[in-house]
């Protein structure tokens, strides 16, 4: 009897100083999901997956005698999103979250009151969204994660009823872990992602912003999946700026570094990232701690 199952991971087995025996292949540990999210791994050949073109993300089938192949329809498996929801209606949540038609924005009872009370508004214009409680969820097609790290774990829990088998979740978080998170509890369902390029600054329910930026994704594999490609067409249809990914890690630590050293001229001049973009003593001083101390232009 043959299965399906996605591939949650692929890992190469350690070795450790030893040589492999002459003639035998090197292994990789491959962690397989069913339908039901039940979990298996198997020892398979590292070179048979790449013949096969199989990767994390892939949709495969384990046939009787244990050999994998790559599912012949898998491109039929993920169909078209249209249906999302969002949790965390802060700065992200709001910059994407009002080019997404008709999103769901989990929140609690009182979280839904103060927002009703106090509609949001950016750049000037009112932003309508429909508001649902985490017990009220139903699963749905694309899953956005735009909370703050420090209640990200609520979150998670939060979002339960709202992922399905084949729902997709994005984290549009800071940082390089959220998605470790989010992916332990939901295995195989998460995308690696990152935000970049944005201006918006956010005083209570408003935001005001000049650059949008865009979201870059991809699989933690590098593979352009099926399902990466229905969320760039998806995200292409809500006019939401984005960069399908095949070194999404690389990109998450690239904003991680850009980061560390803006936040901390942030935090020194109480800027926020538009300010730092603006001539004056902010910018000058940042110039100068880049160029080794000296202000730009000397030696």
């Amino acid at each position: 009897m043959e299965t399906t199952y996605r591939v949650l991971r692929i890992e190469e087995q350690m070795y450790g100083c030893e040589e492999l025996p002459a003639g035998q292949p090197v292994l990789c540990d491959v962690t397989l999901a069913d339908p039901a999210g039940e979990r298996r791994t198997l020892p398979y050949p590292d070179k048979e997956l790449t013949r096969l073109g199989i990767d994390e993300g892939s949709m495969v089938v384990l046939t009787a005698d244990g050999t994998l192949k790559k599912h012949k329809m898998q491109e039929e498996l993920m169909k078209k999103i249209e249906t999302s929801a969002l949790i965390g209606l802060g700065a992200l949540g709001i910059l994407f979250g009002r080019k997404m038609p008709g999103v769901q924005v989990i929140a609690d009872e009182d979280r839904i009151a103060r927002y009703s009370a106090e509609p949001v508004v950016c750049n000037g214009e009112a932003c309508s969204f429909r508001y649902v409680t985490p017990a009220e969820g139903k699963p749905v097609d694309l899953l956005l994660v735009a909370v703050k790290a420090t209640v990200l774990e609520q979150a998670i829990q939060d979002i339960a009823k709202f992922v399905g088998p084949d729902t997709v979740i994005l984290s549009v978080l800071n940082g390089i872990t959220s998605e470790e998170h989010i992916d332990a509890a939901y295995p195989g369902h998460t995308l690696w992602s990152v935000a970049i390029g944005m201006d918006a600054t956010r005083t209570g329910r408003t935001l005001v912003f000049n650059q949008a930026g865009k979201i870059q994704f991809g699989e933690r594999s590098g593979e352009m999946t099926d399902r990466v490609q229905a969320v760039a067409d998806y995200l292409d249809e809500c006019g939401i700026a984005n960069e399908p990914c095949g070194d999404i890690l690389y990109k998450q630590w690239n904003k991680l570094m850009v980061n560390d050293g803006l936040n901390q001229a942030a935090a020194a001049f109480d800027q926020p990232y538009g300010g730092l973009r603006q001539p004056g003593e902010a910018q000058d001083m940042m110039r100068a701690a880049s160029a080794g101390g000296h202000p730009a232009g000397e030696p």
